[in-house]
């Protein structure tokens, strides 16, 4: 067929041409301090700004600020202090797995069990503003850990563990524990480094409220930035791809689409905002704050 194509476009002197559109990202100068123009400028590209870690929240939980509880910042912290940072990231990271453990997707985010997602595994978790469905999230995930312990040198799956909360496997530890050390010992020696590339960057979502207050959820990169708030950097480059407006919450997909009643899309949006946990997590929370008093 395509042969064909390409001999009647001959035949009239023309020939395909591949469309090509502009994606590298738009960098702002460091004088802009809030993302609100994203969406007046470009074509479709991504925005690069200097965003400060004290406005950095993870996915699905957590944040990157000063006095984070985040499981992977709180691994970087405590190898700074050790001589043997591998085995003080991996015991940070097997005491979370073991710690935190929720059993749905309702659990992880504090929904009660009658919601929709109670059904649902604890990594399977789709948020109001996705554009996806419960199961297209579930099997965009189940496919992302796979590639991801693929790059990493291992051949496993969901069902060995998830890396945002336990429980996993022995293997999947040590992936994790891989990961997070290998970035450690980079940024540690080489400092932060960023590019162009469709890799080069942590990419976000912006969560703007209606007083125009904004912060910032990373959605690919969490290991980098993880490393970079475990490491005291103050502000980091970040590629920011959307925002979500709490004031649009009745327009959010899933909110749309009957997943999320309007109330429990906002409860999720100001948890993740003011950087806030479910009970489970907060559990982890104080054992942190105690462990690392002794």
């Amino acid at each position: 067929m395509r042969k064909s194509i390409n001999q009647f476009l001959r035949a009239y002197r023309l020939k395909l041409v591949p469309i090509k559109e502009d994606f590298e990202p738009i960098h702002l100068d460091k004088t802009v301090t809030n993302p609100a123009c994203l969406n007046y400028l470009g074509n479709k590209q991504p925005v690069v700004m200097e965003a400060s870690l004290d406005l950095g929240r993870a996915l699905p939980l957590f944040s990157f600020t000063k006095q984070s509880r985040h499981p992977y910042v709180m691994a970087i912290q405590q190898a700074l202090k050790s001589d043997s940072p591998r085995n003080k990231i991996k015991a940070t990271l097997n005491s979370y797995y073991k710690s935190f453990q929720p059993e749905t997707a309702a659990e992880l985010v504090g929904l009660d069990s009658t919601h929709t997602l109670h059904k649902e595994p604890y990594w399977a978790i789709v948020l109001p503003w996705n554009n996806d469905s419960a199961d297209q999230m579930k099997a965009r995930i189940q496919k992302s850990v796979a590639w991801e312990n693929k790059t990493n040198g291992a051949s496993l799956g969901i069902a060995d563990g998830w890396a945002w909360a336990g429980p996993v496997s022995d293997y999947k530890l040590e992936v994790e524990t891989d990961r997070l050390f290998n970035i450690f010992e980079s940024v540690r020696k080489n400092g932060y480094k960023r590019n162009d590339s469709a890799d080069g960057d942590i990419q976000a979502y912006v969560l703007m409220a209606e007083n125009g207050e904004w912060v910032w959820q990373a959605q690919v990169g969490l290991h980098r930035a993880s490393t970079v708030a475990g490491l005291a950097y103050k502000q980091i480059p970040i590629r920011i791809s959307k925002i979500i407006y709490r004031a649009e919450a009745d327009f959010w997909p899933n909110v749309m689409s009957g997943l999320y009643s309007k109330e429990d899309a906002l409860k999720i949006f100001d948890m993740i905002f003011y950087g806030q946990y479910p009970a489970e997590a907060a559990n982890w929370s104080e054992k942190m704050k105690l462990d690392c008093a002794i």
